[in-house]
């Protein structure tokens, strides 16, 4: 998509917000008297058509949205450069959203325009400073969520000079998240927090605990960052010194991209008693801290996550991805995907071990439900015989074993004929595979007989299973057959 292209995107979405005012002259006039059809507002349009937008929307609140994120597929993308379009257009952006802010219901701002080298862009780098500095600095009265992404220049602290009452949920993408304070967004139910900064600095750090302790009335948490805390926090904490605060209301939390001893840090520091749903994506740099960080949910969701029927792990070389619920049609409790980083060889076989089984042995899990998918052939001395007995143990309860695709099949196999002693109520195994044809004149058919040798372990290990079964029924009801031929007690005498 070339730059010219690009536009014509945004008037793509222009004609479908118009088509309806072109059918006929009736339709046309209760269009145009609905306001609410004239709210949204794409800032990349012409000026004249969105002064036209405003004006039909009347006294409706706008939302205003500003995405200044070109396609990177786009030949003529350059992160520093703005064209002469928006250029243009940036001298109009400013009165227009000083005029309208005491409208604006929802606010999207995407900048990712870079500096130039030897400042080649000083000129687009103004503007958009400028307009930053406008959307910073003024009220927002009606302001109920908003999308901002921040650059290093661009400051964050008293955002809306402190005054949007009706604020609800900020989403912010900032290299400096230290500077940002909450204090005065008494209706702010949603924040997520998302660093930019691959390498951030420790006085760019930001602290998260009196961040959050200003905003006690969050629902749903979401951080997104390569580093959450400075070293001197660990260190306050390991010598006792930092208090707990509490997010009493917080449903929802969502921890991305973290290292993992930030996760642990951020749960010992902060806790969640009406937790729900929790989905962590965490940067594992020793074997054990897989299980460490289980072990620090709170109580109260541990109990959640132990009723939990359905469990489905994803492996994919050192990335382990696991889903917990209690059935398909309702939300994951539990969403934890481990990136095992720096470790040795022989840690790896420790961490699969713990991200296998730690969700039945910490968090109490019985699941009946088991899925297993391989994105790869792994292997085969890690996922062995006794590793696969090891996590079938944890799961007694187990009834299902489905969308088991790409297991390492000798080991695998030889587990399932303990599976009748380990896990006596299973009734299904499904493989992916099994649901495919086999078609012996395709190029690639290497797997199909390893595929055919994992479904007859399938079916023989039912069979086997049924007539253990038959032979246990037989010899009970031998043993009642001889207990009723014996011959009687004789009576005792009066």
């Amino acid at each position: 998509m070339h730059g010219a292209d690009w536009y014509l995107v945004r008037r793509l979405y222009l004609k479908k917000y118009t088509c309806i005012t072109h059918i006929c002259y009736r339709l046309r006039d209760v269009a145009i008297q609905d306001a609410r059809l004239w709210s949204d507002i794409d800032l990349l349009w012409p000026p004249q058509v969105i002064e036209e937008f405003a004006l039909r929307a009347k006294d409706f609140p706008l939302s205003l949205n500003l995405n200044l994120v070109r396609y990177h597929h786009d030949p003529t993308y350059m992160p520093h450069i703005l064209d002469p379009f928006t250029i243009a257009m940036s001298k109009f952006w400013i009165p227009f959203y000083e005029k309208n802010v005491d409208r604006v219901r929802h606010l999207t701002f995407h900048n990712r325009i870079r500096i130039g080298e030897h400042g080649s862009n000083f000129r687009e780098f103004h503007l958009l400073r400028d307009l930053w500095n406008v959307i910073r600095a003024l009220p927002a009265p009606k302001l109920e969520t908003c999308y901002l992404e921040a650059q290093p220049w661009e400051r964050i602290d008293n955002l809306f000079s402190g005054h949007a009452p009706l604020l609800q949920s900020i989403v912010l993408a900032s290299p400096f998240l230290g500077l940002l304070g909450l204090e005065k967004f008494e209706s702010l139910v949603c924040l997520d927090l998302s660093g930019i900064n691959n390498e951030p600095e420790q006085s760019d750090l930001p602290d998260i605990r009196v961040i959050l302790s200003h905003v006690p009335q969050l629902q749903r948490l979401s951080i997104s960052c390569s580093r959450l805390f400075k070293d001197s926090e660990f260190a306050s904490t390991e010598m006792g010194s930092t208090s707990k605060n509490e997010l009493s209301n917080c449903s929802k939390l969502v921890l991305q991209d973290l290292l993992a001893t930030d996760i642990i840090h951020l749960l010992s520091i902060i806790s969640f008693p009406a937790l729900e749903n929790l989905c962590i994506e965490a940067y594992i740099t020793e074997a054990s801290q897989t299980t460490i960080v289980y072990s620090s949910l709170p109580s109260r969701f541990v109990d959640l996550c132990s009723r939990s029927r359905e469990v489905r792990f994803e492996v994919q070389n050192n990335i382990i991805f696991m889903e917990a619920g209690s059935s398909v049609d309702k939300p994951r409790t539990l969403e934890f995907l481990g990136r095992l980083c720096d470790v040795a060889v022989e840690g790896i076989a420790q961490f699969a071990t713990d991200s296998l089984t730690a969700p039945f042995k910490t968090l109490k899990m019985r699941p009946t439900t088991l899925g297993l998918r391989f994105m790869e052939t792994l292997d085969e001395e890690i996922y062995s015989t006794k590793f696969w007995k090891t996590v079938f143990a944890c799961a007694p309860k187990l009834v299902n074993l489905v969308n088991v695709q790409s297991v390492p099949s000798m080991p695998f196999i030889e587990a399932l004929d303990e599976l009748d002693v380990i896990c006596p109520s299973l009734r299904r195994i499904r493989y992916d595979s099994a649901q495919q044809p086999f078609k012996p004149d395709i190029e690639d058919d290497t797997d199909l007989p390893m595929r055919q040798k994992q479904q007859d372990a399938v079916r023989r290990f039912f069979q086997q299973r049924k007539e253990r079964r038959k032979e246990r029924k037989r010899s009970m009801k031998q043993k009642q057959g001889e207990g009723s031929m014996a011959p009687p007690l004789p009576q005792q005498s009066r």
